[in-house]
């Protein structure tokens, strides 16, 4: 029986072509009908939900689940943890997985706030919420100024990596969380 995570890679390529199929003009139900049918049929009982008018794609199997969200309507899960975002944080991406009854997430976000403040905001936030901040790099460079945070909380690890260059937006960064081996 294939899991939840065999099925991650086959859903983001089916996603991304049914998506495509679908932004071509084809027929938004009939894509992502056939890319739910073509990726459970190679899942063993997987659920697959695809929905790209959302940029969305959810996955559900006996081991967990996955969900998938990428374009200007992201939406942050109500499980996700308290964190220092900043106020005008965008969510740009967010994918959550839950496996065995324990939940993970990446997402990415853009913001206005400046690199040195970001990073102030994410070391100062994080031990403030309880965490300890195991690893802190900031870098400079031609191609833009970026930093690293690694911090554990109990069984919680979280990671965030940014780096200049979210467009118009301003700056982007990408928020890690999972269960700390």
């Amino acid at each position: 029986m294939r899991s939840v995570r065999v099925v991650r890679a086959i859903v983001l390529t089916v996603a991304l072509f049914a998506m495509a199929f679908a932004g071509a003009g084809c027929g938004d139900k009939i894509a992502e009908k056939a890319a739910e049918k073509v990726i459970e049929a190679g899942s063993d009982g997987a659920k697959v939900d695809i929905d790209t008018g959302s940029g969305s794609v959810s996955v559900s199997g006996d081991d967990g689940s996955s969900s998938y969200q990428f374009g200007e309507d992201v939406t942050i899960p109500e499980d996700f943890p308290d964190l220092p975002l900043p106020d005008d944080a965008k969510a740009t991406g967010m994918i959550a997985v839950e496996s065995d009854g324990t939940p993970s997430f990446t997402a990415s976000f853009t913001t206005s706030m400046s690199m040195n403040d970001l990073y102030d905001r994410f070391v100062e936030g994080l031990e403030d919420r309880g965490y300890t901040v195991e690893q802190k790099m900031q870098f400079e460079g031609d191609q833009g100024d970026g930093f690293n945070i690694v911090a554990s909380e109990g069984d919680t690890q979280v990671a965030v990596f940014a780096g200049a260059g979210g467009g118009d937006e301003g700056n982007s960064f990408t928020v890690g969380v999972t269960p700390k081996e």
